[in-house]
């Protein structure tokens, strides 16, 4: 690694330094009690975290799908090493933050590298992280610091694999944006436009329909489980929200 990499390398790690210091400073003062959806999403990787350490076979998977028919299990499931680590607690399930926000910083330095430079890559971590937004989803345990990170990583790989084109690249795609689609239903919003045009863009040169085949069948292999186990429940709820807003 060139000194120039190592500099980058650098003052990467002091920027998420900063942010892992000072959200341990601040959870350390934060007394309150977790609001309505924290609450709620420690209870959902509670209740993963009890399956896994009584389940007995595989056959037992339905059960684990049956948990949540509303939220997908991989950001809740993300939490259990913790809880088999530090005990089950409010502050130390936030800690899975600190996964995300590595994966997020370095995806997001990669995404600026691949587009322009490392100086780019740099500067928009930087000022990424410290939107008021994301600064306080980092300390919170919900899920959309969580998705950010993983759109980010979705989005790094498909420019990295040229949109599903490039092997072996578009297997880790495949496994990555089938654990986005396990993280929130609506991240598929934030990066299926930019797969498309990504894809476009490279299919000219490389034609090759089998490389992006596996990415599918790797992704579906992996979120369609949940989705077909959740599918009329997810009907229902949303023939409920639409019943809502066509009375307001």
């Amino acid at each position: 690694m060139d000194n120039k990499k190592l500099i980058f390398a650098f003052l990467l790690g002091m920027v998420m330094i900063f942010f892992i210091v000072n959200n341990l400073i601040w959870l350390s003062q934060d007394t309150l009690p977790p609001a309505w959806d924290q609450a709620h999403h420690m209870s959902l990787s509670l209740k993963y975290y009890r399956f896994m350490s009584e389940a007995k076979s595989v056959r037992d998977i339905n059960s684990l799908f049956s948990i949540s028919h509303y939220y997908p299990p991989f950001f809740h499931i993300s939490a259990v090493p913790i809880i088999l680590v530090s005990g089950f607690s409010e502050h130390n399930l936030t800690f899975v933050n600190l996964f995300y926000l590595f994966l997020f910083s370095v995806c997001m330095f990669k995404i600026g590298k691949i587009l322009f430079n490392e100086r780019v890559g740099l500067m928009s971590t930087l000022l990424t992280l410290f939107y008021p937004i994301m600064y306080a989803m980092s300390r919170q345990y919900l899920i959309d610091f969580a998705l950010v990170a993983m759109i980010t990583a979705v989005q790094y790989l498909i420019l990295k694999s040229e949109g599903g084109l490039k092997k072996p690249w578009n297997v880790l795609l495949g496994i990555v944006s089938g654990f986005t689609l396990l993280t929130k239903p609506v991240s598929i919003i934030f990066f299926f436009p930019v797969w498309v045009f990504v894809f476009a863009m490279n299919f000219q040169k490389r034609k090759d329909f089998v490389s992006f085949f596996i990415v599918v069948v790797v992704s579906l292999l992996i979120a369609s489980p949940w989705y077909f186990s959740a599918l009329p429940d997810l009907l229902r709820m949303n023939n409920y929200w639409q019943n809502i807003a066509m009375t307001v």
